[in-house]
């Protein structure tokens, strides 16, 4: 998805809101008849969403573009992806007293301590 897009959600978003502000403007200029009520409290409602999910997109916005820049970037590998430097089997095992020592059988390691 292009910023443009996210743009032209917003702004029909917008306008929308617009739309039902406009029409809560002319039925308040008319005379009232008896659905006047009904109709201003639904027009209202429908502004209250249309304004509030604007303004929610308009506040996200700029997550969910770091987000698709965090997800497209080439640089970020997988959890699961082991680096082909990586330090394996018997070598590691003579590398690193941390995996001999937890290696030893329980009897071994009382004898240690």
């Amino acid at each position: 998805m292009t910023e443009e897009i996210l743009n032209a959600a917003i702004m029909r978003l917008r306008s929308k809101a617009l739309e039902h502000y406009g029409v809560l403007r002319d039925l308040y200029r008319r005379p009232a008849d008896k659905d006047t009520v009904d109709k201003l409290c639904q027009h209202a409602i429908a502004l209250v969403e249309f304004e509030g999910a604007m303004l929610t997109l308009q506040q996200y916005s700029g997550a969910i573009k770091a987000d698709v820049k965090t997800e497209e970037s080439p640089e970020k590998t997988p959890d699961s992806a082991i680096p082909a430097d990586a330090i394996r089997g018997e070598d590691l095992s003579k590398r690193s007293p941390t995996l001999r020592r937890s290696k030893k059988k329980p009897a071994e390691k009382k004898k240690d301590e």
